[in-house]
């Protein structure tokens, strides 16, 4: 198996490059890949570059990506590492149990009169729109939420990372779900757990839309029982 790490700063003056990523991807060869990623973000263009080259080269290789969240996956970083599961769902994102996971809108400067800013204002959502669509489709959250969730800086620690539907997979404590039977309790326990919260979320949404039939509903099942 081949490692990949991303663990430096993404572009700037001595950050990560598009190309430094693409070289690594290119020594690979046909090994399955364990991409390691510990990065706190940075520029958004080269980002969306990485993003594309390990996209890229999962819809060509058949061998298997792993990304592996080794300590924290911030900003351009956390949508860099649903990169190969956006192609392959067979290509699952791990996460340790103390790593940490953070999304945002973008950030820039402008110097001008107001028509510059409302410009880069301009700018910036349609930027943050292409991050939306990245984490939406890993989620499984509409875009209106992704859009919330980054509006107020979302942070998510160890399980609540799972539990908002950003990796497949947590590991705590060095336990294998493989051979230990606790682990994979464990993580089935996650997965209900996630689909109960999704369950609700669905329900809530439904109510809003329509109160008044819903609770002739409840009212309807409760007096059945």
């Amino acid at each position: 198996m081949k490692e990949i790490l991303i663990n430096e700063e993404i572009g700037g003056w001595f950050g990560l490059t598009a190309n430094d990523v693409r070289k690594r991807f290119n020594e690979a060869g046909d090994d399955d890949i364990k991409l390691i990623v510990d990065c706190p973000g940075g520029d958004c263009f080269v980002g969306i570059s990485i993003y594309n080259i390990i996209r890229d080269y999962a819809r060509n290789h058949s061998n298997k990506i792993t990304t592996y969240v080794q300590g924290k996956a911030c900003s351009a970083a956390s949508w860099i590492a649903c990169a190969a599961n956006s192609v392959n769902k067979a290509n699952k994102i791990v996460v340790e149990d103390n790593s940490v996971f953070m999304i945002h809108n973008c950030w820039t400067t402008a110097c001008g009169d107001y028509r510059v800013m409302e410009e880069s204002a301009d700018f910036s959502k349609r930027i943050d729109s292409l991050m939306i669509s990245m984490l939406s489709a890993r989620s499984g959250k509409d875009a209106k939420e992704i859009s919330k969730l980054m509006d107020k800086e979302t942070w998510y620690f160890g399980n609540e990372i799972y539990e908002a539907g950003f990796c497949d997979e947590v590991i705590s404590g060095g336990r294998d779900a493989e051979s230990d039977p606790l682990a994979e309790m464990e993580n089935k326990l996650n997965e209900a757990k996630v689909a109960y919260n999704s369950c609700q979320e669905k329900l809530r949404d439904e109510v809003k839309k329509n109160p008044k039939a819903y609770k002739d509903s409840f009212k309807k099942s409760y007096s059945a029982f």
